[in-house]
């Protein structure tokens, strides 16, 4: 992934596959995202953590899980292709997300159900947060250092 990702025209991560690309190395320097819960791991990564559903830095684009990746992959083809193809794309197959609660985003979900949310994803937060300690080792980051130029 390290290899390919440092000569790729485009480098993509969606959900937990951002810090995928992360402890690949192909993050640092870079402002990327991912799920919320995990959003603090980037910095293990050397990344720069951005907020939003789709963060383009140069040739890496990241996203959050679900509706994050069929906007990467429109922008995708967009890059690729122009933009009638992205467009007509988008139509085909009918992305126009309404979602029926209104909560996608800790913001949005307010702060109650947020929390709630957190302390039933907290063990998998853990294992994250475990990897992303490791990766940093690996990679020489300092996370103190990416977070104090955020």
């Amino acid at each position: 992934l390290a290899d390919r990702g440092s000569r790729a025209t485009w480098v993509a991560g969606v959900c937990a596959g951002s810090l995928l690309l992360g402890a690949a190395g192909l993050l640092l320097g870079y402002r990327a995202t991912t799920n919320f819960q995990l959003h603090d791991n980037l910095v293990h990564y050397g990344a720069v953590p951005a907020r939003g559903n789709v963060v383009e830095d140069r040739n890496r684009i990241t996203a959050g899980p679900a509706t994050g990746s069929f906007e990467i992959g429109l922008r995708l083809l967009q890059a690729f292709f122009g933009d009638d193809v992205a467009r007509k794309s988008e139509l085909m197959m009918e992305y126009a997300p309404r979602p029926p609660f209104g909560v996608g985003t800790p913001e949005l979900a307010g702060p109650e159900l947020t929390e709630q949310l957190l302390a039933a994803s907290a063990d998998m937060g853990a294992v994250f947060a475990q990897v992303a300690e490791r990766a940093a080792r690996r990679l020489g980051v300092h996370a103190e250092t990416v977070q104090a130029a955020v």
